[in-house]
């Protein structure tokens, strides 16, 4: 195609082709399916199989922020600088599925059962540990460091795709509601899956790994394939990058982005509370009456349904910011509700009477699942028009610098408050004293409730909103169709080059076999 054909196709229209965000659902699907299981469960499945002592796993979760800390930057400044045929994303989504979901098998078989190594100093601190609990606290650790070093490289990418296959926010929102309702199973099934085969006191350690296998290679499948089809700006190939430090310090620069952080890093320990800690609800919280239970949660999920989706409907209108503040209000109000029926009732009540609490929380949760790209996609556009760089995965790598630890956070609160209320390793849940209810019941409903508020008074602060923002984008959009034409003309000058290469190897070849006859 010649340069002055694609010129004339160059448009405004910001949709994103079905393949593409086939592409990305298949990528993502994989993503949430394996990072959501492993981070999610791999608590429950060490206190219900190997009744390790969860103060051990809370001190895991807090050492394993360190590499947090180093890992999640340096491989988005990485990526951000890599140049190759396929692109920046495309390699490490295709060629690390495999790395990845053998990593993620290795989470469920545990290699290390004793260890003698500091035990001494950890038994002074914690009475009643043994060997076996060390070497399984350093198996759970290991596993913490080498499955989240895949994941950053695989999740970071996923996280940031959004922001790199469309420049309007409801665009990009349009790409994530697509991956998540196409990809519902990828989803759910990391909330259903730990409540189908690990709750209760005597939970299949067999069916539970069979499942895990499965998934795996179902998993490493979808983001093989799906990396044939992400669509990634080109262009951007070409472009000189900034140097670790000048990346690092131009991102901690851009205020919007810190401001927005502080609400992010709030909505991840409240989702990862909820979405790993479903198992624990399950068993001292929430209590099932057989198919009644059931049935009256149908209509609190078509309600929650319905609400989310006119409050998605409506980001165009309202924007990222008004979107986040209303979803942030109605989770809210969900985590109070719920906390007034448990100060009433007792901290155990049945799903009946939590159903509207419980619908409310996750109205606000998904919002915030379905804006939390968006969100940093705007941060990054705005370094953009700061810089003149597009930095997708070093944003995404110190997003995941800041809040991931908020993730160990999450883990760390709920461990130690079940420790501190009286959990004991070696009782099912049934003999568990009745203390530990109200623990779980306080870190799932005070806790959300402190960080939501954080949250709500950051996201007030967030600047970029209004039509000044979006003539802002506006340009933007256009320095993007240029940058797209002046990549359009470097790829036609390389082939020009190339032809002309060819004919003047041509002409020499012709040149010498003329010589050669004559001679």
């Amino acid at each position: 195609m010649a340069v002055s054909e694609s010129l004339s196709s160059s448009t405004y229209d910001d949709r994103v082709p079905l393949k593409a965000k086939l592409g990305f659902t298949a990528a993502n699907t994989s993503n949430i399916l394996l990072s959501g299981l492993a981070l999610g469960s791999i608590d429950i499945f060490y206190l219900k199989f190997y009744n390790l002592d969860p103060r051990l796993m809370a001190i895991s979760w807090i050492l394993f922020m360190g590499w947090n800390a180093v890992n999640d930057p340096l491989i988005g400044i990485i990526q951000d600088k890599t140049k190759s045929k396929l692109g920046r994303r495309v390699p490490y989504l295709r060629y690390g599925a495999i790395p990845y979901t053998i990593t993620f098998l290795l989470v469920w078989f545990p290699f290390i059962y004793h260890s003698q190594f500091v035990y001494s100093f950890f038994a002074q601190w914690f009475p009643g540990i043994d060997t076996t609990d060390m070497g399984l606290f350093w198996n759970h650790l290991m596993m913490l460091f080498i499955f989240d070093t895949l994941f950053s490289m695989i999740g970071l990418i996923c996280n940031i795709l959004p922001a790199e296959m469309a420049i309007t926010a409801q665009e990009r929102t349009n790409v994530v509601a697509f991956a998540t309702i196409v990809g519902v199973p990828g989803s759910i099934l990391p909330t259903i899956l730990p409540i189908m085969l690990l709750s209760g006191d005597s939970p299949n350690k067999t069916t539970f790994l069979i499942v895990m296998v499965i998934i795996a290679l179902i998993a490493g499948i979808l983001l093989y394939g799906g990396s044939y089809f992400i669509k990634e700006n080109r262009y951007t190939v070409t472009e000189e990058t900034l140097g670790f430090k000048a990346s690092v310090i131009e991102t901690f620069k851009n205020k919007p982005f810190l401001i927005m952080e502080i609400t992010i890093f709030s909505f991840v320990v409240l989702q990862e509370s909820m979405f790993s800690g479903l198992v624990y609800l399950m068993d001292y919280i929430l209590i099932i009456n057989g198919w009644i239970s059931i049935v009256s949660l149908i209509p609190v999920v078509i309600v929650s349904g319905w609400v989310l989706w006119k409050i998605l409907s409506k980001i165009s209108i309202l924007g990222l910011r008004k979107t986040m503040l209303r979803a942030s209000f109605i989770a809210l109000f969900g985590f109070v509700l719920l906390l007034a029926i448990g100060c009433f009732w007792g901290p155990k009540v049945s799903v009946e009477m939590a159903g509207i609490s419980l619908g409310l929380m996750f109205i606000g949760l998904l919002t915030f699942v379905m804006i939390n790209q968006p969100l940093i996609g705007e941060a990054i556009d705005y370094d953009e028009i700061r810089t003149e760089k597009r930095r997708e995965t070093t944003y995404s790598g110190v997003n995941a610098l800041i809040t991931k630890p908020a993730v160990s956070i999450a883990h760390f609160i709920i461990l130690s408050i079940m420790a501190i209320y009286g959990y004991n390793a070696d009782l099912p849940v049934s003999a568990q004293p009745k203390s530990v209810s109200l623990g779980v019941f306080l870190a799932f409903t005070v806790v959300p409730i402190c960080f939501i508020l954080i949250g709500i008074l950051a996201m007030m602060k967030f600047p970029l909103y209004g039509e000044e923002w979006k003539e802002q984008k506006r340009r933007l959009q256009e320095i993007h169709i240029q940058k797209e034409r002046e990549y359009l003309a470097y790829l036609e000058a390389r082939m020009s080059n190339k032809r002309e290469n060819n004919v003047s190897k041509t002409i020499l070849i012709n040149q010498r076999i003329r010589k050669n006859r004559v001679e």
